[in-house]
């Protein structure tokens, strides 16, 4: 059953306007206790090649630590970035399980932390992890008081995962509802969310069967559940991994990995989409990549196992949407595997959806297959700011016109042993992607979980900017303890695309590369009396 715990929801045209301006005033105020100043400096951003900045503490780096997860957003309308994220309970929450928001409003040079936490007093039990979230603006208004966050989570039942968890905000500054949906079928750790302005859509995969289960509401006032027949156990082969959705106008695209009927690959897993031109009502029959048929790609056998040595597989991947409609699939392949230690040869894909099927273009390739980085086990868990979780992490964003389209992975070069995050970028004319740049290129520090807000920011001058974010133990330079409180990090990042393109290399630094500048943010931090956490 839905457990529901407030009577009415409202949404932006019955919001007192009068209430909202004095919240915002009071989160202003340096007397508030939710007041992130600019210039406390107690965690500065490590010296990174963009300008992150410090914006919360976790009580530990479990959080975020999921490839297919969405927790950073941007909206385009109010300009405004937001990160959902659980709490630190050493500080101001009262749980790890505890979700909290901060909200930008000056493309990441100051942040504000929520006044209420996710779950506020709507919800019994702080259980949630791995949260998502999208910044929803239902009349297209440029006022913060017409925004609002809408959040979905795993929600442990029982002391593991089955029960689905979502919420809103009451303007941007508390929440004004959670509840949570413990109905068949048990779901698991892994749900994402997105909108189209119209409506909000979140998918949740089942652990009952490899069914992937659509949710999707304008008001909250009512939740449609879907089961799309074309995303069912028999479509899937028994096993699917569903990506992050996306929308351009009234076409929406869902991406998958699954073992789709038509066996392609070696491993028997191939990439796919469908998409739906009612909101969600009725969807198309999965589309299929095979990459055997594409020239570029012909030569791979599988798609990219980022992780050996294990009976599971771990794939990575996004989807995004052009302005003409089309699907653009991002992932990652392999060939000339290794039979003894199971090492090929990788490169990351796009995959792009044509009148006449399937296309491609490499973004990076000759990727390092140990591009997961795990340390010695402490207390159960590898010593990694991800915890082995998020590979690749190969995610694509997209400009608000959907004609430029920005990609960002996790590497470590060849004899280097900590992982960089890098992007690439293209415009939706550009014959190829730019040379791969490492915005990071910390040697010491391992950056192996990362997210990136699907809309890009056009600055209207012929640059574009992204917001990415990673997460890392609180005070640590180097290998960190998973358990320990952590701090998230957001950068703003300014792409100029007029640059002179350059050919990728396996050893390009920065240094090396044209074309991309850090937007002038202030480096701060909030964050004091850290202690160790728990899970």
């Amino acid at each position: 059953m839905i457990k529901r715990f407030l009577l009415f929801f409202l949404m932006a045209g019955m919001i007192c306007q009068a209430q909202l301006k004095e919240k915002s005033r009071l989160l202003n105020d340096p007397e508030n206790s939710n007041y992130i100043p600019t210039k406390v400096r107690n965690y500065q951003s490590p010296e990174t090649i963009a300008d992150y900045v410090a914006v919360d503490t976790m009580s530990n780096t479990f959080g975020p630590s999921s490839f297919n997860i969405n927790p950073l957003s941007y909206d385009p309308e109010t300009d405004i970035i937001c990160v959902v994220h659980r709490g630190n309970a050493n500080t101001y929450a009262q749980g790890s399980g505890e979700l909290w928001w901060n909200y930008s409003t000056d493309l990441g040079q100051t942040w504000y932390r929520s006044i209420s936490s996710v779950q506020n007093t709507f919800i019994p039990q702080i259980l949630a992890r791995y949260p998502s979230m999208t910044l929803f603006n239902p009349t297209g208004s440029a006022s913060i008081n017409d925004l609002f966050g809408s959040f979905v989570w795993a929600e442990i039942d029982g002391g593991a995962f089955g029960d689905l968890g979502w919420g809103t905000t009451l303007g941007l500054d508390e929440s004004g509802y959670a509840e949570i949906y413990n109905d068949p079928p048990t779901f698991s750790s892994s749900t994402s969310i997105f909108t189209d302005q119209a409506w909000l859509y979140w998918i949740a995969e089942s652990q009952d069967d490899a069914s992937v289960v659509l949710f999707r509401t304008q008001d909250y006032t009512s939740v449609d559940i879907i089961n799309p027949p074309q995303w069912n156990d028999e479509t899937f082969g028994g096993a699917a991994i569903a990506l992050i959705g996306a929308s351009n106008e009234d076409i929406l695209i869902q991406g998958f990995l699954a073992r789709f009927e038509e066996e392609i690959g070696n491993g028997g897993w191939e990439p796919g989409v469908s998409k739906s031109t009612d909101h969600g009502t009725t969807w198309s029959e999965c589309n299929v990549i095979n990459w055997l048929q594409i020239p570029l790609t012909q030569d791979y056998t599988e798609i990219w196992d980022w992780k050996k040595g294990d009976e599971l597989v771990s794939y990575a991947g996004d989807v995004h949407i052009d302005q003409s409609g089309y699907a653009h699939l991002v992932t990652g392949l392999s060939k000339d595997i290794d039979t003894i230690t199971g090492i090929g040869f990788n490169t990351l894909f796009e995959f792009i959806e044509t009148d006449n099927g399937w296309d491609a273009k490499i973004i990076a390739e000759g990727l390092d297959d140990e591009s997961l980085y795990e340390g010695p086990d402490v207390g159960g868990y590898a010593t990694d700011p991800a915890i082995g979780q998020c590979g690749h992490a190969a995610k694509i964003a997209a400009s608000p016109e959907n004609d430029f389209f920005v990609v960002q992975w996790i590497h470590h070069e060849p004899g280097i042993e900590n992982c960089d995050i890098y992007i690439s970028w293209r415009h939706i004319e550009s014959p190829s992607w730019s040379a791969p740049m490492n915005i990071t290129e910390t040697p010491e520090m391992n950056e192996d979980g990362t997210h990136l807000a699907p809309t890009i920011r056009d600055n209207n001058d012929g640059t574009y900017t992204i917001f990415t974010m990673y997460w890392y133990e609180a005070g640590a330079i180097g290998p960190i303890t998973a358990l320990n409180p952590s701090v998230i990090y957001v950068a703003p990042v300014l792409i100029d695309p007029g640059a002179a393109p350059m050919t990728w290399s396996a050893d390009l630094t920065v240094a090396d590369a044209g074309g991309l500048r850090t937007a002038d943010v202030l480096t701060f931090g909030q964050m004091t009396g850290a202690t160790n956490g728990i899970d």
